[in-house]
């Protein structure tokens, strides 16, 4: 069953597993997946060149710290009823897994929506210890009504990690993520990152730096957005540092905490 369904991936066609069945995912992907189970039981990539639609109610389920890599274009696209879901069961897989990793300019043009991203862990060196649950480097994806929970990263950016990035974030929640060093919900540098109507919540980055958001030299427009209950060694909420432009507009910062401050 596994082999078939690797083999109808490279053929690019839709997977439709009978009622209750779980498919096996591992390798490079390309096509579309349609809704159903599916167990990712080593790192999948989508090269560049290649694109993958992954259908409403799909749920990726990674069995060990595999990361999902997106090089070519990854369509994403749940619905506000049937979510797109990538994460891990904790209890069957404590080491979590490695968060869904753009890179380069092939991954420009993916777009994930009503999609939900927990359980992401990075860890190591960097860059394999940034971005828990979204890592971004070189390229320029859509968020539109996403989660980003529970995801953890040893350095910067638990929940979002984003390097040379000119990102969009819209009606997105980055909620309950955990670092150790900088940027507990979001890590942007040298990054044009858009924000719309977002909610940065509830994060952490320990004894380190940005609880909510921390911005390094980053063309940043943030509208219409909240950044609260985070905490921080320093700067509980918000953390920006030589941005050549940050344009905030209707920002609540509000019930943040740092022991630094």
């Amino acid at each position: 069953m596994r082999l078939v369904c690797l083999a109808l991936l490279a053929l690019g066609l839709i997977l439709a597993g009978s009622a209750g069945a779980q498919i096996h995912l591992s390798g490079a992907l390309s096509g579309a997946l349609a809704p159903g189970e599916y167990l990712v039981d080593s790192t999948i990539v989508i090269n560049s060149g290649d694109s993958l639609v992954i259908a409403a109610g799909a749920h990726l389920s990674f069995t060990g710290w595999y990361p999902f890599k997106v090089n070519g274009v990854l369509l994403a696209e749940g619905t506000p009823t049937d979510s797109i879901i990538f994460d891990c069961n904790p209890m069957t897989n404590p080491s979590l897994w490695h968060g869904l990793r753009f890179n380069g300019s092939g991954a420009s043009g993916s777009r994930l929506a009503y999609c939900r991203v927990s359980y992401g862990k990075a860890e190591t060196y960097w860059p394999e210890n940034s971005g828990g649950g979204i890592f971004c480097m070189s390229c320029a994806p859509c968020f539109e009504h996403c989660r980003f929970s529970a995801n953890n990263s040893s350095m910067y950016g638990a929940g979002v990690y984003l390097y040379n990035a000119p990102a969009t974030f819209t009606d997105c929640m980055i909620s309950h993520n955990t670092c150790v060093n900088q940027g507990g919900g979001m890590y942007a540098s040298l990054s044009a990152l858009t924000m719309t109507r977002c909610e940065v919540t509830n994060n952490s980055a320990g004894s380190g730096t940005g609880g909510g958001m921390v911005g390094i030299s980053s063309a940043m427009t943030v509208r219409d957005c909240r950044f609260s209950y985070n905490t921080a060694g320093t700067s509980g909420g918000l953390h920006l540092n030589g941005n050549p432009s940050a344009t905030f507009t209707n920002v609540l910062v509000d019930h943040n905490s740092s022991t630094g401050g």
